[in-house]
């Protein structure tokens, strides 16, 4: 008679995983490494994961889940403008947490892994679902669609940039100052393109 799988042993692996690699670098984790550090047979490990590679891309995976909220905020059918810029801020109070720190050492690390292999980082699904939905957050306030992919792609660019810079100092002060100095440029230009576009509809 087969085995029944158990539905919730694979996120409870994964949740253990993911506790060991706050101390642990990725490039030295194997399947052996976390077998005998979790206390479970390598067996067990690649039939929930597969291989490491499919491993990587589901603890960046579940990195990212705890941004969902925030970026979600942004996919909320007739959103106001102001929570497009809200969910910038919810997304940098995550970034900066004591928590999110570390599960950032996590994501750049597995995206510099990936990438060293000739793979797309796993990072990349959720850099390419932020630049969407704020994209489409835009694009409901009226900014026109080429606008809206520049400033997106750049202010998502640079607040990547930003959660490097954090990741590695510590320094959540200089940092933070730095995102809600780039936010309010991007706010900005967001507002004056809105302006000059609602000015062209009324013959102003």
């Amino acid at each position: 008679m087969a085995r029944t799988v158990d539905p919730g042993r694979k996120p409870e692996l994964l949740a253990r995983i993911l506790e060991y690699l706050l101390e642990q670098p990725l490039a030295t984790v194997t399947f052996r490494t976390l077998a005998s550090a979790l206390g479970v047979s390598t067996y067990t490990l690649v039939y929930h994961f597969g291989t490491r590679a499919n491993l990587l891309a589901e603890v960046v995976g579940a990195v990212s889940e705890r941004q969902q909220a925030a970026q979600d905020k942004i996919l909320a059918e007739g959103s106001a403008l102001d929570d497009y810029f809200e969910a910038y801020e919810a997304a940098w109070a995550w970034v900066t947490s004591p928590e999110g720190r570390r599960r950032g050492l996590i994501d750049f690390e597995a995206a510099v892994l990936t990438a060293r292999d000739g793979q797309t980082p796993p990072a990349m699904a959720a850099y390419e679902r932020w630049n969407t939905i704020a994209i489409d957050g835009l694009l409901r306030a009226g900014i026109p669609a080429g606008q809206a992919h520049v400033l997106v792609r750049a202010m998502i660019a640079v607040m990547h940039g930003l959660k490097y810079d954090y990741v590695i100092t510590g320094d959540a002060n200089a940092t933070t100052t730095a995102f809600r100095h780039v936010l309010e440029a991007h706010r900005a230009e967001v507002l004056r393109l809105i302006d000059r576009r609602v000015t062209e509809s009324t013959g102003g």
